[in-house]
């Protein structure tokens, strides 16, 4: 019999009825488990007068995790997460993926044995059971001096292009945002008068984020007193993943 694509999603949500998907079938991490994306950047500055500044970028992105350590409270675990962008290193990311979900924790407040201490508490990518229509406070995510106050939503299952094949039931969430705070550019300090913040997430089950669309602005008052916006879309699709041992 040939599984035409309907069927096959439909198979593959039948067949995961009689187990609810945890953060840890979403994203699973395993020390030695990496991922390879396809990365394109679109930055624009729009300055007080003059011209619009804008800067596009394609790149590569790697993705591995190199370590697990205690949560906080020694509760579950916080997975090391290296990353590699148009070949150079970037902030290390902190992740967990459990029953609860799957969550993003900052920069670390400290270390202690080698190990990341963390006060603040995470964001919260992805609930515990997701269901579609299914809303959430995602916590705050913490930029610089920017803080974004985090409501998410599962948006349902999808299909994406990534890696050369179509995957079947991707779990989409979206989180939102405005941004409040203060930021550095390279013409100095500004404070963030608000703008938008949108982040859209597919996983795929087993394999991890498949998909990301990121989505930016950032409308500045500068330390004269003019306006200005900075803005940006980054989308990253999946080459290829493979797991750890």
């Amino acid at each position: 019999m040939r599984l035409t694509p309907i069927l096959l999603l439909g198979l593959l949500l039948a067949g995961s009825a009689g187990h609810a998907a945890t953060g840890a079938d979403w994203l699973p991490l395993e020390v030695g488990s990496r991922w390879t994306y396809s990365t394109s950047s679109d930055h624009n500055y729009t300055p007080p007068a003059g011209e619009q500044l804008r800067d596009f970028q394609r790149s590569e992105r790697e993705e591995l995790v190199s370590g697990e350590g205690p949560g906080p409270g020694g509760l579950g675990s916080i997975y090391r997460v290296q990353v590699r962008a148009g070949g150079r290193a970037r902030p290390d990311r902190y992740l967990a993926a459990d029953e609860n979900g799957v969550a993003m924790y900052a920069i670390p407040d400290g270390f202690v044995a080698g190990w990341p201490r963390f006060e603040s508490p995470p964001v919260r990518l992805v609930p515990a059971s997701p269901k579609p229509g299914q809303t959430w406070n995602a916590g705050t995510l913490v930029e610089g001096d920017v803080r974004i106050k985090l409501r998410g939503e599962v948006l349902g299952f999808e299909e994406v292009e990534a890696g050369g094949i179509t995957r079947y039931g991707c779990l989409h969430v979206r989180l939102t945002g405005t941004p409040y705070g203060s930021t550095v550019q390279s013409f100095g300090r500004a404070e963030v008068r608000g703008g938008r913040f949108r982040l859209d997430l597919w996983l795929e089950r087993d394999v991890g984020i498949v998909k990301h669309l990121g989505v930016t602005e950032f409308r500045l008052e500068l330390e004269n007193g003019q306006k200005a916006i900075t803005s940006s879309i980054v989308t990253r699709r999946l080459e290829d993943a493979t797991k750890g041992d």
